[in-house]
Formats: C-alpha cells, sequence, structure tokens
C-alpha cells in the first residue's frame, strides 16, 4: 500500500488549503474574486465568533436569511463561496454549520480511496448529536447540504465481509437512509433543505495532479450519477421541505465541463476562486430562488451589517 492512513489524511488537509488560498483563474467580465479571496480568514473568523441565535427563524419578505452548509469538505468549499457571496451581497446571514475534512454521509465500515482502505476519522462527531447541537445553536433558515465523494468510493460493513458500491440495493437503501435522517435534523430545525448534486470524480494524483494510468473506481461516471439520482429521488419525496440545487448540471455546461482543472484542480474540490465565481454567477441566486426568497438588483453588491 503506497500511503498510510494518516499521510493520506495529512495529504487531503494540505490540498484543500491549497485550495482555499489557491489563484483566482477563472475569468468572468463582472466579478473579480481577488479581494473576497483575501478576506476569506477574516470572514470565516467573523462566522467562529457569532454568537448563538437566540429567537424565531426569519420570517417576512424583506427578511435576511440565516443560511448554514453541512456536509464533508465539499461543504467546506462551498462555505467560502456562499458565506462571502451573502456577506458581500446583503441578502442573508451566513452562519458556521458542520463541514468536516473526510466526514461522509454513510459513517459504517471502512472504504477504498486511492487503492487505500480507510476508517472514518476520529474527528468525525456523530451526526445526530453534533448537528442538532449547531442546528439549536445556528437555527439556520436555508440549510445546504454537500455530500458526495466518500459515497461512490468502494466500501465494507465490516472488517472481512465483501467490497459493495453504490448502485447495490443494500448499499442504496443505506444511503437513502442516511439522506433521510441528514434532512430529518436540519428540517426539524425549521430549515428549509437544500442538497447539491455533485459532479462526477476524476481523482487525481494529490502531489502532482497527473491522472493515473488506469481510473480509480471511484471515478466511474455512473458512481456519481447514482448518487445525485438518489438525491433528487429523496427530494421528490420531501417536497414541501427539500430542494435541489443543480451544481453537477450547471458544471456540465461550462466552458471544460464538470471535470476543468480550472474548477477543480484535483477533481474533486472546487478551488476558492471558483467557488466564489460560481456562487456569484449561480449558486447564490439559485439557493434565493429556491428558498423563495427576494433578491435584490445584483448589479449593486453591498456588506451586510
Amino acid at each position: 500500500m503506497a500511503e498510510t492512513k494518516s499521510s493520506l489524511w495529512k495529504v487531503g488537509a494540505v490540498c484543500l488549503i491549497g485550495l482555499l488560498f489557491a489563484v483566482p483563474s477563472l475569468g468572468t467580465p463582472d466579478y473579480d474574486p481577488s479581494a473576497d479571496l483575501a478576506g476569506i480568514g477574516k470572514l470565516l473568523a467573523k462566522l467562529r465568533a457569532l454568537p448563538p441565535v437566540s429567537g424565531n427563524h426569519s420570517k417576512g419578505p424583506e427578511v435576511r436569511p440565516r443560511v448554514a452548509i453541512y456536509g464533508d469538505s465539499t461543504a467546506s468549499i462551498l462555505t467560502v463561496g456562499i458565506a462571502s457571496w451573502l456577506d458581500r451581497m446583503g441578502v442573508g446571514h451566513p452562519r458556521l454549520g458542520v463541514a468536516q475534512l473526510g466526514c461522509g454521509l454513510l459513517e459504517d465500515g471502512d472504504y477504498r480511496f486511492r487503492g487505500t482502505i480507510l476508517n472514518r476519522p476520529k474527528h468525525c462527531r456523530d451526526r445526530s448529536t453534533f448537528w442538532e447541537d449547531n442546528v439549536r445553536a445556528q437555527r439556520p433558515d436555508i440549510a445546504i447540504v454537500s455530500f458526495g465523494p466518500w459515497e461512490v468510493c468502494d466500501r465494507r460493513w465490516a472488517s472481512g465481509t465483501e467490497w459493495t458500491r453504490i448502485g447495490t440495493p443494500e448499499f442504496d437503501q443505506k444511503l437513502r437512509q442516511k439522506l433521510n435522517a441528514a434532512t430529518d435534523i436540519l428540517a426539524r430545525g425549521g430549515a428549509r433543505v437544500i442538497w447539491v448534486t455533485q459532479p462526477g470524480l476524476l481523482v487525481r494524483d494529490p502531489i502532482t495532479g497527473e491522472l493515473p494510468n488506469k481510473p480509480f473506481p471511484e471515478s466511474a461516471p455512473e458512481r456519481m450519477q447514482r448518487y445525485n439520482q438518489l438525491v433528487r429521488e429523496m427530494a421528490a419525496s420531501r417536497p414541501e421541505t427539500v430542494q435541489v440545487l443543480e451544481l453537477a448540471e450547471y458544471l456540465r455546461k461550462q466552458p471544460g465541463g464538470e471535470f476543468s482543472s480550472e474548477l477543480r484542480p484535483d477533481g474533486i474540490h472546487l478551488d476558492a476562486a471558483a467557488a466564489l465565481r460560481l456562487t456569484n454567477k449561480f449558486i447564490g441566486p439559485e439557493i434565493m430562488r429556491l428558498a423563495a426568497m427576494p433578491l435584490p438588483e445584483l448589479s449593486h453588491s453591498h456588506k451586510s451589517p
């Protein structure tokens, strides 16, 4: 085995930090993310320092909703884009949800990533209590949820048992249960829940950025397609509380497609500049549309108090 578990997590953390502070690479005529990129650290520090929310949920046509993001490392990157956009546009109040590196939606068993067998990291806390505590403190009106990469890896439910994958009946049933359980936690807190579909993976070498001679199983496009299908099915069964933000479909139509190395240098995560640009152009306005929240004139940005 080429990589140990501990070294793989260290590499993953370094790569994610690199994505957060990468130089802007996607040009658009109407928005330069440089200032927001430079202010990421200060914004996240401000969010961490916010006290718990007291009172009821935001209501009325003129209120600005509280928005929090939940999930794995893909949610961490989305937090950068969404929080910056909400703060800059003054259309909502960003709050810190729960986004943890390496902590997928499925909590059972071990899995293979880049050919290495991994256990769920010890820093991943129990969702049923950790998320509930966060929801009570942050009281989001809109909860954005982003998972996917760990759910498309080969997995076995117990050591010594057979490996399985998404698309098999038992696996899909377990995933459905987790999709609904995560949604239950957020919806019970009164939030409108928006799940994000994921583009397919193109897993690269974490150091060189090169593609392997033979794609890893988690890069098979039908796996993430199945994950997105299950997300859509769950949302369709709960239309009163759940919407789907079709990030996968949107990226597929962009120059370079969903596998553009300018968007996702590691083939998994957006880099911070891409997250900022995409949120400015699509993700931010789409969140507000799905949540039926009013938008101001988007050509004039301003800071929220």
